[in-house]
């Protein structure tokens, strides 16, 4: 019986690993392809739905939640619907030709029952392509109505108005405006001039007026005291000239009468 040294192989090493090596690339395929189904779940928040585009087509609009899509095929565009901020500086002209700037805020929101008709007019460009062009038309051409100091006095008038104005424009592509407020204006040089020399002007008249009102209350306190200083004198004239003898009375049908002595 012939002795073998060598060690016992419990495995036939070139059949093992021709098996693998055949089996490996599908593996990998396996492996590829589990991550990539993975890889398809979505998720959409509460402040968005999502548009899904495939091969070009839109095939969905999917609301917040978790959603299935592959990944590579199916391209989820995301539109928000929550409240959204625009804070902006337009330069206006008024009523009466005057330049004024104005920075303004407007808040606005998505209609999510349009999100696909926006997403198809604008490409998920809806903020540049139609939302700021058309607030930019509505606020200079109300601002167009009012004068300078109408822009002034009725700045909530004017923002309602402005607001009514856009949301008209917008609400057919799915947009409402919420709100539109004038947070500052800033006025031109030549009229804060104006406003401030007929502030000086105004101030001048009321410390005229003050003036006169105590000077013509001096005239009146001089006048009385000077009613009493002459009755004074006449008073020390009569005792004066008064001999110390009681009055004399005329008798008549009239009644007593009392005969002071007159002063001369």
């Amino acid at each position: 019986m012939e002795n073998n040294n060598e060690p016992i192989n419990m495995f036939n090493n070139k059949g093992n690993n021709g098996k693998y090596s055949k089996l490996f690339p599908i593996f990998l395929v396996l492996i590829a392809l589990t991550i990539w189904l993975v890889s398809g779940f979505r998720q959409i928040s509460p402040t968005e739905v999502a548009v899904v585009e495939r091969f070009g087509k839109i095939v969905a609009v999917k609301p917040s939640g978790i959603h299935y899509g592959f990944r590579g095929i199916d391209v989820y565009n995301r539109i928000q619907i929550n409240q959204q901020n625009i804070e902006d500086e337009y330069n206006t002209a008024t009523k009466d030709m005057q330049t004024v700037n104005q920075i303004v805020q407007t808040q606005y929101t998505v209609d999510s029952s349009k999100a696909e008709s926006l997403y198809l007019k604008f490409l998920n460009n809806h903020l540049d392509s139609i939302i700021k062009p058309i607030l930019s038309q509505s606020i200079k051409e109300t601002a167009s109505k009012y004068t300078i100091e109408e822009l002034i006095s009725k700045r909530a008038e004017l923002g309602q108005d402005m607001t009514d104005t856009a949301k008209k424009r917008l609400e057919s592509y799915g947009i409402k405006i919420i709100s539109i407020q004038i947070l500052n204006l800033e006025l031109p040089k030549d009229y804060r001039d104006a406003v401030e020399q007929k502030k000086v002007a105004e101030q001048n008249v009321q410390k005229a007026t003050a003036e006169l009102e105590e000077a013509k209350i001096k005239a009146e306190a001089n006048k009385v005291t000077s009613a009493s200083y002459d009755e004074n004198i006449k008073y020390k004239e009569f005792l004066a000239k008064w001999d110390g003898k009681l009055p004399l009375y005329q008798g008549g049908d009239g009644g007593l009468n009392m005969l002071l002595p007159s002063v001369k």
